[in-house]
């Protein structure tokens, strides 16, 4: 059902053709295309950009699970990293991570708009957190078109990662209670 290629650019296209009546009503081809981009010695850009096509109308929700520790791999672990959000308001969620539909603003654990490190709150009592027990929690990011949603900092390594998307929300996963935690891993 996958397939990769090199691209025209400096990257990959990921394909995946559904057969006819799997996932959705009728046929589906996505792809999605990495583009690594240099800007100069010191920046650089991973672009990813997605495309499909399906033979019926269907409802399509394409995104990437990526997680990302600034400081490098066997660096030690993404809790001293520094967060910024580009948020007002997040969605609030119930049993099962599901959202129920209502708006909430960003407060204490929640707020990300100053910056704040990913472990400065993991301890707390807030219901929303206490959830997941983790941050995984959906952010309404301010503004329309392609703009900043977020800024990942670390100050050992000097690494800042910008996002930017033209989507509305972002989603915020920090998997600190799994037994193999990216963010435990030294």
């Amino acid at each position: 059902m996958f397939g990769t290629f090199d691209s025209e650019e400096c990257g990959e296209d990921w394909s995946l053709a559904t057969p006819l009546g799997i996932f959705i009503n009728g046929q589906l081809i996505c792809t999605a295309r990495e583009v690594n981009e240099d800007f100069d010695e010191k920046y650089q850009s991973l672009k990813i950009s997605y495309q499909a096509v399906s033979d019926k109308d269907t409802i399509l929700n394409v995104t990437n699970h990526t997680y990302f520790n600034i400081d490098g791999e066997g660096n030690g672990d993404v809790l001293n990293q520094v967060l910024t959000l580009e948020s007002d308001e997040k969605t609030e969620i119930g049993e099962g991570l599901i959202p129920t539909g209502k708006i909430v603003p960003v407060e204490g654990v929640f707020d990300w708009r100053n910056g704040k490190t990913l472990g400065a709150d993991l301890d707390n009592d807030n219901p929303q957190f206490a959830i997941p027990g983790t941050y995984d929690h959906n952010y309404i990011i301010r503004g329309e078109g392609m703009r900043q949603m977020a800024k990942l900092y670390c100050a050992k390594s000097g690494v800042t990662m910008d996002v930017l998307s033209t989507e509305p929300g972002l989603q915020v996963y920090c998997c600190q209670n799994a037994s193999d935690a990216p963010a435990k891993r030294a």
